[in-house]
């Protein structure tokens, strides 16, 4: 004879979880594999569209201080030559 499980109860399961994992009547929150692999999908996404401005805003403060140092050290040598 097949027993018969009860309805998970509401306060155990977090919210936008899906799936409610038994287990010697333990009840835990699950997500499914495709939640997550479409998470990651996503945080990818915007991993590869944020890197590249970024990457060229780290560069941009490497040439201006480069360029402040070059001007410091020219200032210095035509006042003091």
């Amino acid at each position: 004879m097949e027993r018969l499980r009860s309805p998970p109860n509401p306060s155990l399961i977090r919210e936008g979880a899906t799936h409610v994992a038994c287990s010697q009547n333990i009840r835990r929150a699950a997500f499914t594999l495709a939640e997550v692999l479409i998470t990651l999908g996503i945080i990818g996404v915007v991993a590869a569209m944020t890197m590249p401005v970024l990457i060229q805003k780290h560069q941009n403060q490497i040439l201006e201080t480069r360029l402040k140092k070059f001007y410091t050290i020219l200032l210095v040598k035509v006042l003091n030559p």
